[in-house]
């Protein structure tokens, strides 16, 4: 069976590895308007270099071009996923093949590619410059001469047993799909794990015998087949109208089609321009949004400080009044006390008057 993947190098440029019949030769092809030219890869010729790899692990090359529209993150989410689902089985090497294997000036077209991205003008301006036939075919035949030795090098280098093109929206897609699965049976695992410790392995023992009652491991089966069966059901019903989703947006694509609607490729750039443009205002929107949660925090912060030593101010005037009503209190009984010594001051001196009054009287 072939083994086959591209590499998107511009609007109508395609490199792609095809197997040369049921050997174990390999092919670069260079695909395009006018251009189609095939170099063969396998064998490898000269001495082999890069790094040294294991000879049981298949090696994957993941061929892309950073030019900043995610497709490093894409290959590297790809490879990410690879690993989840496979381990160590495979050895996966993520290569810039443009930057890295394309002499110049052809390895600078992912920087110009990310300039040209905003300046719309010049993006227009290129494409048609390009889009005659007696222009893009001589260019076309050109660049598959001259990247032709650079990617042989790279293939020479890292020999691989299967090249995947650049990572695009398809490929994330599938990679979140497939990253969603593994959590969801991870999880359907743990769960069915505990449950079979809780339901059997614990909860059927038999007291006396220490053996599991093969009753009750048997009505567990049934309830899983149950619970499985009703799961596929489900998953049947959501299939079929998934299906019928789709037939139904054929049908309005086709329909667009046929009506003239499908927009041209110079429109789906300049939406794609548009789009990052998008995107820069939206970074800048949150960038500026993070600077006021900032500003928020040292505000909310300086508000609990002056919260707290407002708290700590009414617990000491609480205090305050609570000792102002004490000394209060005191300085009644004071006055009560010393109301009491006048009295009794002055009904001691009344006496001494009548006793020395008596006194003198004898």
């Amino acid at each position: 069976m072939g083994i086959g993947g591209g590499l998107s190098v511009s609007p109508a440029i395609t490199v792609a590895i095809r197997q040369c019949g049921s050997n174990s030769g390999f092919a670069l092809q260079i695909l395009g308007p006018g251009a189609a030219k095939a170099v063969a890869l396998w064998p490898f010729r000269g001495r082999r270099r890069g790094p040294v790899t294991e000879p049981d692990r298949k090696r994957i090359l993941i061929g892309m071009s950073n030019t900043g529209g995610g497709h490093k993150a894409s290959a590297e989410a790809l490879k990410a996923a690879c690993e989840e689902r496979y381990g160590d089985k495979y050895e996966i090497f993520i290569v810039d093949l443009w930057k890295e294997h394309t002499p110049p000036p052809f390895n600078t077209l992912p920087d110009s590619y990310s300039f040209l991205v905003h300046n719309a003008f010049l993006w227009r301006f290129t494409y048609e410059f390009t889009n005659p036939k007696l222009v893009h075919v001589p260019y076309l035949s050109a660049v598959g001469c001259f990247i032709s030795r650079g990617l042989h090098e790279a293939l020479d280098k890292y020999q691989p047993h299967l090249m995947i093109r650049k990572a695009g929206d398809k490929d994330i897609d599938d990679i979140r799909t497939l990253m969603e699965e593994v959590d969801m049976r991870i999880a359907e695992t743990k769960k069915d794990t505990y449950e079979f410790k809780r339901d059997i392995i614990i909860g059927a023992e038999n007291t006396r015998t220490s053996k599991i009652i093969a009753e009750k491991m048997i009505r567990f089966m049934e309830d899983k087949l149950r619970q499985k069966d009703a799961t596929a059901d489900k998953l049947r019903l959501k299939n079929t109208t998934t299906k019928a989703l789709i037939t139904k947006l054929e049908h309005q694509l086709a329909h667009k089609e046929e009506m003239g609607e499908v927009l041209h490729l110079v429109d789906f750039d300049q939406l794609k321009i548009e789009n990052q443009q998008y995107m820069e205002r939206i970074e800048e929107r949150n960038n500026e949004l993070l600077k006021l949660k900032l500003s928020t925090s040292r505000t909310v912060q300086v508000l609990n400080n002056l919260k707290s030593q407002l708290s700590e101010m009414v617990a000491a005037g609480h205090q305050l009044r609570r000792q102002i009503t004490e000394r209060r209190q005191d300085l009644a009984r004071f006055d009560s006390e010393y109301s009491s010594v006048l009295d009794e001051k002055g009904r001691g001196e009344r006496t001494v008057r009548r006793l020395k009054l008596e006194q003198e009287d004898m």
